[in-house]
């Protein structure tokens, strides 16, 4: 060895020998540089009393060739001897930490492993795309983070706190958005399992739906949503609607049924996984395929499902039957549809619409019709309402007279469950129209049935934050409410892209198996829609008066929907919706509450709101006379094309079969609402069986309350149970 090399050794070696200099060159190794006061103020060094000292080192180590101050800025960096030092302090002190003790970590595939830093750096490489650098520096500060602490035990979620933690401390948030873990904490999940206030008794599918819905809604706003938008979902400016299936599934689909029926449905491409099943013969055999069917496609549908006109597509398999054995062909299907529940433990929610015309082709048509109304009537083995399917009712007032019969069978259910949707085939377009079980709304482009398509997602604006942020500027408002629904084009553009790559992975296969040589989902011809919540709130905000008491107001709150309907109407694939099957009113009247307020909020809306109004343009407790209610919802309905319907709520007793068969005439005569259901309120017990009209909070057959007491009302399309006894709604006598 040279005397060169020697004393070059001899000063390196020298230059580490202390403890502040082996720091100096451990901080430097994780920046791209520090000035004087920068390192010792990373080594907790008073640049007043310590500096000298401090300067000592400094010189040693410029001398010994491992560090070297830049000319341009002055900050100290590691040289290449420096860097390899550098390394070499690391690996010794890895080594020794090792020898004196073995950290363990129990991982996410659920297997107990030596810690090693290596696999946080490949964490973050793979992950967040961190350079390798930048990754090796944060792995070496989290590992000695994790070993100062004296943990013995780690857990995979653990270590990745610690590196977020230094993520965010070095400014580095995007990075740390992609290593977020996504997850339920223990205690969310323990109060899934008992929870105690629980309305039914519900199924462990719906235990593990409800969690893995929580990561998958996490996962969605993290990773797949354009991040502007995930912001505006979680601050409650608009709702994505489904955000739990959002990134997996289309939202509904309308069937052609008639082409499975015909050519059978063959799941034969995934090897012996479903069998296929060929056309049927009988009644019985076809409506178990159609059960079989849309139970199989739910799976791949995030919201509900419709077949149209199922009376008309199942008349071939009834010639020559008797009307009793048609009854209870319909009775058997019905039963094992409300028997069979879907992946996340409830019913099936799927509509079979029906429709009765002049011009029907055959007598068997009608006969499946009656049969239907009068088997739903009639309810289960000990008399309750079949809950699915929502039988949507195609009607124009001219058949009330030439289908008497069929008809009246209708307003027997009406009367008994108030079940059915009415759809007036003489408003609009209605007759080339088909709404689905959310009462989203498609219509025909051809003169034919709709091609398998389906709404994709909903998109729901929060019009109370826009009229509060607007502060009575009109033009304020309108510029706002443009700035969202461009956010919801995003939004709604994004999940065509997603669905469209789903489908190409078969991801979708349900939706991806062919029938006649197509795809069974036609997505090129899937909608769109984008809706609203807190219209009535929004007008009262920004002109102080209710729409249904000030004309001025009540146009003002058209404008709005105008707006949006007009801003969209280029895109022929969004529709505009005033209704949705997801209520985000009381989510989004807590984030303004947050924001602006309670008694802000109260104080402009003059009324002590805890939700915005969804789904409807008047609040249901408004006390308006159903003239009002319905001349102010038709005005809407006739500028929210994707969907809507109007629920009339009756006062007790619920009118005889006559007196609807008066009431439809009237209401499909003056051609005002396209679509419209009458509701009661229901309560059941558990105890006796007995099921009553009205909410009450004891049983009036046996006197039991309490837990024996389920109270069911229809707020948008079907009964659903419910934990407030008191709501409150304007009744009507019709």
């Amino acid at each position: 060895m040279t005397t060169t090399h020697k004393i070059t050794s001899e000063k390196i070696l020298n230059a580490i020998s202390n403890k502040i200099r082996m720091d100096i060159i451990k901080k430097l190794s994780r920046a791209d540089g520090y000035s004087f006061t920068e390192l010792m103020t990373e080594l907790n060094m008073s640049p007043r009393t310590d500096a000298g000292k401090f300067g000592y080192h400094l010189k040693t180590l410029v001398d010994s060739q491992l560090i070297i101050a830049k000319p341009k800025n002055g900050k100290y960096v590691l040289t290449t001897i420096g860097k390899i030092m550098a390394e070499l302090l690391w690996e010794l002190e890895e080594i020794s930490r090792k020898k004196e003790r073995k950290i363990l970590v129990r991982t996410s595939n659920l297997t107990i492993e030596a810690f090693e830093r290596r696999k946080i750096e490949e964490a973050l490489m793979r992950e967040a795309k961190v350079p390798k650098k930048i990754a090796e520096s944060i792995a070496t500060e989290a590992e000695e983070r994790i070993l100062q602490s004296n943990i013995n035990y780690l857990t995979a979620p653990l270590i990745r706190e610690f590196v977020n933690a230094i993520l965010l401390e070095h400014g580095l948030e995007d990075y740390r958005h992609a290593m977020t873990r996504l997850g339920v904490p223990v205690y969310d999940v323990h109060k899934i399992i008992e929870d105690k206030k629980r309305v039914t008794p519900i199924m462990p599918n719906e235990i593990y739906a409800e969690a893995g819905n929580a990561v998958i809604s996490e996962y969605t706003l993290i990773k797949e949503l354009p991040r502007k938008v995930s912001d505006a979902h979680m601050a409650g400016i608009i709702n994505i609607n489904n955000i739990g299936d959002w990134a997996l599934k289309p939202a509904t689909i309308h069937h052609k049924i008639r082409d499975v029926l015909l050519d059978g449905f063959r799941l034969d491409r995934n090897g012996l996984l479903f069998s296929s099943v060929g056309p049927p013969n009988n009644l019985k055999e076809a409506f178990n395929m159609v059960i079989r069917f849309v139970h199989l496609i739910q799976s791949n549908i995030a919201i509900g499902q419709v077949i149209d006109n199922i009376n008309v597509i199942l008349a071939p398999f009834i010639v020559n039957m008797k009307y009793e054995e048609i009854k209870r062909g319909i009775r058997q299907g019905l039963t094992l549809l409300n028997q069979t529940p879907n992946y996340r433990g409830g019913l099936l929610p799927v509509a079979f619409s029906f429709e009765i015309n002049e011009g029907m082709e055959s007598n068997e048509e009608r006969l499946l019709f009656k049969a239907f109304m009068e088997v739903m009537s009639e309810g289960d083995y000990v008399g309750r309402p079949f809950l699915t399917p929502l039988p949507i009712i195609k009607l124009s007032s001219k058949v009330i007279q030439s289908n008497y019969e069929e008809v009246y069978s209708l307003c027997k259910l009406l009367s008994k469950w108030t079940t059915p949707y009415i759809i007036n085939l003489d408003w609009k377009d209605n007759n080339r129209a088909s709404y689905c079980w959310d009462l989203s709304r498609l219509v025909y482009k051809r003169e034919e049935e709709i091609n398998r398509m389906g709404t994709l997602n909903t998109d729901l604006i929060n019009l109370p934050r826009i009229a509060l942020e607007s502060n009575g500027n009109d033009s304020k408002l309108f510029s706002k409410l443009d700035e969202v629904i461009a956010l919801c084009e995003i939004a709604l553009e994004k999940k065509r892209e997603i669905m469209k790559k789903r489908l190409e992975d078969n991801l979708l296969y349900l939706l991806s198996t062919k029938i006649k040589d197509t795809e069974y989902y036609n997505l090129d011809e899937a909608t769109e829609n984008i809706g609203y919540v807190g219209l009535p709130e929004a007008t009262k905000i920004h002109t102080g008066k209710n729409i249904f008491e000030d004309k001025d107001s009540l146009k003002f709150a058209e404008k709005i929907i105008k707006f949006m309907y007009k801003r969209t109407e280029e895109n022929d694939r969004i529709g505009i919706t005033s209704i949705s099957a997801e209520n985000p009113g009381r989510r989004l009247f807590k984030t303004d509450v947050a924001r602006f307020g309670l008694r802000t909020i109260q104080e402009k809306v003059n009324d002590k709101i805890y939700q915005y109004t969804a789904s409807n343009n008047i609040p249901y407790k408004a006390n308006i006379s159903l003239t009002t209610r319905i001349n102010i919802e038709s005005r809407f309905q006739k500028l929210t094309l994707g969907g809507h319907g109007m629920n009339i709520f009756l006062k007790e007793p619920t009118p005889e079969p006559e007196y609807f068969m008066k009431v439809l005439k009237e209401m499909l005569d003056n051609r005002m609402l396209g679509a419209f259901t009458f509701s009661k309120d229901l309560t059941y017990c558990k105890r006796c069986g007995g099921l009553f009209d009205g909410l009450y909070d004891r049983c009036i057959k046996c006197g039991r309350s309490l837990g024996n007491i389920i109270n069911y009302i229809k707020m948008v399309n079907v009964y659903k149970p419910t934990r407030v006894f008191k709501i409150q709604r304007k009744k009507y006598i019709i």
